[in-house]
């Protein structure tokens, strides 16, 4: 298998494990909280990851210096910790079809970002950006704007930077090495900072109590699937390829999200949400499909 098909292969899978991913994630959200169903999936991720990696783990482990550690950390902050915290906090309030629209902004930050790393104005990212600029403004509206919109945006511009960060931070060990790290150091923070907004240990001991089947499911979904293997794709795609290919990647995932919100949620986005949505979309198609194709295009009229 090339590499091309390879990411396209890996693209698809991708699409679909985080497509269902934010509903699932209501369904856990709803039933035991935020913060505990996020430190659950972070253990459960944790745990999987190192059952199959612990070999590699275990003899590279101790042979790393503190500065590869720190490169992990740093890498792990935006991704690992961050983006799953706060998509699981604006659950509490938000629909699955805003929060979905939102956070799938997160392509046209990266674009921006690395126009401005790479110093050069490009039109089409330009372009882009004013699409998802009109659209996010269309989704929260200027009466509508809650504090819960801003987080799940916070994790959108979190997972942008994390993303070139981690293209641009060298750690050149065992790939599965890296991933098991980024993931046990994404699991510390959320435990490190988790009694800020649990009360120790009364809550932690209620928690057999409240879970029900379909919670542990969820549990177990986003822990493995939508934690440890959709991480471990995205950070190997952003080496296959690059951070903005890995973000554009993302492409197909919003739509999954939105029908199964539609579907089993009810949820029946206004006007606003779709033409919103819509923009968002066409924004990342813009620079993900027809710049590309421009570029490609023009490449044999100027060799």
């Amino acid at each position: 298998m090339s590499p091309l098909q390879k990411s396209v292969f890996l693209i698809a899978v991708m699409a679909l494990i985080w497509g269902a991913g934010l509903p699932v994630s209501k369904l856990g959200v709803q039933a035991l909280g935020a913060w505990p169903f996020r430190l659950a999936c972070a253990f459960i991720s944790v745990l999987f990851l190192y059952a199959v990696f612990w070999k590699p783990v275990n003899a590279l482990s101790t042979t790393l210096d503190a500065m590869l550690y720190l490169k992990l950390f740093i890498i792990a902050i935006p991704n690992v910790f961050l983006v799953p915290v706060l998509n699981n906090i604006a659950l509490e309030h938000l629909s699955i079809s805003d929060s979905t629209s939102l956070i799938y902004t997160m392509p046209c930050f990266t674009s921006f970002f690395a126009m401005i790393l790479n110093r050069k104005l490009d039109g089409f990212s330009i372009a882009s950006l004013t699409f998802c600029s009109i659209g996010i403004w269309l989704i929260i509206g200027k009466l509508e704007f809650s504090s819960s919109h801003l987080i799940i945006l916070s994790s959108a511009l979190s997972w942008s930077i994390g993303s070139l960060i981690a293209q641009r931070l060298k750690t050149d060990i065992d790939f599965r090495v890296k991933v098991f790290w980024q993931v046990t150091f994404g699991c510390f923070c959320t435990f490190l900072v988790s009694p800020l907004f649990l009360d120790w240990p009364t809550e932690i001991m209620a928690f057999p109590g409240s879970l029900s089947l379909s919670a542990a499911a969820a549990i177990l979904f986003m822990g493995i699937v939508g934690g440890a293997i959709v991480f471990y794709i995205w950070f190997y795609l952003i080496k296959l390829q690059s951070a903005e290919y890995a973000s554009y990647a993302t492409l197909f995932s919003p739509v999954i999200s939105v029908v199964l919100a539609m579907t089993y949620f009810g949820e029946k986005p206004p006007a606003s949400t779709i033409i919103g949505f819509a923009l968002i979309l066409a924004s990342a198609l813009i620079v993900n499909i027809v710049r590309p194709a421009w570029v490609s295009r023009k490449s044999p009229e100027t060799a």
